[in-house]
């Protein structure tokens, strides 16, 4: 009645009624499976109707072979049958001929019978061999068709079995893949879970917070942040690191303090350095020239080390690939190098032995230049230092020198040494 009522009267009530009845029903029955099996069933489905297409596309394809392996069979049976016939009547032909005339001549009517009976078995003998002749052939065929159905027959039951293992496959793989999807939407639904309870406790503080966080809590709410889309894309696992391990984190953190450590150590240096030449620049008047002195001979100092470094680079490079190489001369010139530097050796330790006492001469008459110095009024804040401890190194100075600039070194006791400068004056 349903059914009648829907074609005859699609707009009625009671076909409107019974549509809504039906796809409640269906809606109920789709909401009690979920989307995967729903589609895996669909899937089935669809393989099963594949699966029955090919039966009868094979089933055809039997037909028309068996029909075509008949007609074959019929052809052939005609055939057989014609040429046995063709070859019996020449037979007859040719033995006719022969006996007719002797017939005619010699024989009397008896032997006439006699001739016939003999034709009539020969007669039944070639029809028996033909009869034996054609069932063998279709013993034959029968034979080979039987064998060619069940060649075919297992061709095809191979290929149909090789299919449902490939459909099985897939439908196992399917199914996987519904249960990752699955167990990956529960993980998201217990995350999403979690992250709207952690948004509730923020978004609802106590009394005491609302009243002390008025304003933060109004401009947090005007402009609510949600959770990052990491952990709503990916489940959190403590063990898994996308980066390096924590232990490695930890050494570097480490060194890193560390290097602060003593950073901060150095700028405290720096600083106690920088206080002692604060404290020491009221008592040195001419301490600008000299210190632009300083800068000029350290400038020119660092320019002449620099060249006499690269000579000096120079040289060993080209001393060591003349050590290194395999060649007389090589072996000849390490010799001499030997020798010359033993040369060196003595003539040095000879030379300085013989400036000894000069150099005791220089540093009693820097003894004697540093007293003269305390008795002078411009010194007056370096003999009040060398007093209380600090001692004093004079540099730059040749012998023999009568008007110089002199250019030492002052160092507390405790502190770091500070240049100190002298100012020009004539000995005697």
């Amino acid at each position: 009645m349903e059914e009648i009522i829907r074609k005859r009267h699609p707009n009625s009530l009671p076909a409107l009624i019974y549509a809504a009845a039906s796809a409640t029903s269906r809606e109920v029955e789709g909401a009690d499976k979920p989307n995967s099996v729903a589609f895996l069933e669909r899937r089935i489905k669809k393989l099963e109707a594949d699966l029955e297409g090919k039966d009868e596309d094979a089933k055809k394809s039997l037909r028309a072979m068996e029909q075509q392996f008949q007609k074959m069979k019929v052809s052939a049976f005609l055939v057989k049958a014609n040429n046995l016939g063709a070859n019996s009547e020449n037979k007859e032909s040719n033995y006719q001929p022969k006996t007719s005339g002797i017939e005619k001549k010699y024989l009397p009517d008896s032997k006439e019978d006699i001739l016939q009976a003999e034709n009539n078995v020969h007669n039944q003998h070639l029809t028996n061999q033909q009869m034996t002749t054609c069932h063998r052939a279709v013993k034959n065929l029968q034979k080979a068709e039987g064998h060619a159905i069940n060649d075919f027959n297992s061709i095809d039951i191979e290929r149909l079995q090789q299919e449902l293992a490939m459909k099985n496959t897939k439908i196992q793989e399917l199914a996987k893949t519904v249960e990752v999807l699955q167990k990956e939407r529960r993980t998201l639904l217990s995350n999403q879970t979690k992250v709207e309870k952690i948004w509730e406790k923020k978004t609802k503080p106590s009394k005491a917070d609302r009243i002390n966080t008025e304003s933060s809590s109004t401009q947090y709410l005007e402009n609510p942040e949600p959770f990052p889309a990491t952990l709503d894309e990916k489940c959190y696992q403590p063990n898994v690191f996308a980066g390096l391990h924590i232990s490695d984190v930890l050494q570097e953190n480490e060194k890193l303090k560390l290097e602060i450590e003593q950073l901060i150590l150095e700028t405290e240096k720096q600083k106690v350095t920088l206080q002692a030449a604060l404290v020491l620049l009221p008592y040195s008047t001419g301490m600008n020239l000299l210190l632009e002195d300083t800068e000029t001979y350290a400038a020119e100092h660092i320019s002449c080390l620099k060249v006499a470094h690269q000579k000096e680079l120079e040289r060993i490079i080209t001393q060591h690939a003349l050590e290194h190489s395999s060649s007389k001369v090589a072996e000849l010139t390490n010799k001499v190098s030997t020798q010359e530097k033993l040369a060196l050796g003595t003539w040095n330790v000879t030379s300085l032995k013989g400036k000894e006492p000069e150099l005791v001469r220089e540093v009693e008459r820097f003894r004697l230049d540093i007293v003269g110095l305390t008795s002078t009024h411009s010194l007056d804040s370096g003999t009040n230092l060398l007093e209380r401890g600090w001692t004093f190194y004079h540099s730059g100075v040749a012998p023999g020198e009568r008007r110089r600039a002199g250019v030492g070194i002052l160092i507390a006791p405790d502190l770091e040494p500070v240049h100190w400068g002298l100012p020009r004056w004539t000995r005697g």
